[in-house]
């Protein structure tokens, strides 16, 4: 294959991985800073011992730059437009432990009402991964990841069929079915409250680091979980527009 057949390849993939989706409300990439790069931005703010790592290659699958968490948390503000409302909402991140097992809080609404408004805690544990919402959900074959191992969590709720699941490194390790007639219709529906990530009300920390923290307005399918585990390296995307430039020069 030609040159540039090669890199036409590569370039169109790759820009294809990186495609924005218009479900994504929220992405918190932690290489540099602490600001959202969803449709419906908002930047957090960081509490106590909460920095950024920028060690090269310290993040997931040798990524650079995640939430480095020994006693802090990072706090973004209520969403300035409408809630989730949404036919479903998924949740994921990178997640490390200092102390596999250890308990602390992923991501979590400044208040828990499963009958009110369905808010959203992810807690991590010594039998896993715990996720409150309008039903709740544990995957507690765990814990996942052994101390300083990265390990990917999804949190998925479903609104047409009424399930609440928690995918591991891509896999569903557990779901719960909410046997409620009223769930198309109350599902997310006041969902813009303070948010915490990696603790809950300033305390439960999780001590280690969380890195490309994501929440979409869609119930994501095994597909798209493997896809939000992806991240993009600035490194690989300036290959994109190194590839794109030599295709231009060879013409």
């Amino acid at each position: 294959m030609k040159m540039k057949s090669v890199l036409l390849c590569v370039a169109v993939l790759l820009m294809v991985s990186f495609a924005v989706n218009a479900d994504m409300i929220s992405k918190y990439a932690f290489q540099t800073d602490y600001t959202d790069a969803g449709t419906l931005p908002r930047t957090g703010n960081a509490v106590g011992a909460a920095t950024i790592d920028t060690t090269p290659g310290a993040g997931p699958l040798g990524s650079t730059g995640y939430l480095d968490l020994s006693g802090g948390y990072v706090e973004l503000p209520a969403y300035g437009g409408p809630g989730w409302v949404s036919t479903g909402v998924t949740i994921t991140a990178w997640v490390k432990q200092d102390v596999a097992g250890s308990n602390g809080y992923i991501f979590a609404q400044s208040w828990f009402s499963p009958t009110a408004n369905g808010t959203i805690q992810i807690q991590t544990t010594s039998a896993g991964v715990y996720a409150q919402s309008l039903v709740n959900v544990n995957a507690a074959t765990g814990p996942y990841g052994d101390a300083g191992e990265w390990y990917h969590v999804a949190w998925v709720g479903r609104a047409v069929t009424g399930m609440s699941e928690i995918w591991i490194n891509g896999v569903n390790v557990s779901s719960t079915w909410l046997g409620w007639s009223g769930w198309p219709n109350h599902l997310y529906k006041d969902m813009a409250d303070v948010v915490q990530i990696g603790a809950w009300g300033g305390a439960t920390q999780l001590m280690g680091g969380i890195a490309d923290l994501r929440i979409y307005t869609d119930a994501l399918d095994a597909t798209g979980i493997a896809d939000s585990m992806i991240i993009p390296e600035p490194a690989t995307l300036a290959i994109v527009g190194l590839g794109g430039l030599l295709l231009r020069r060879r013409k």
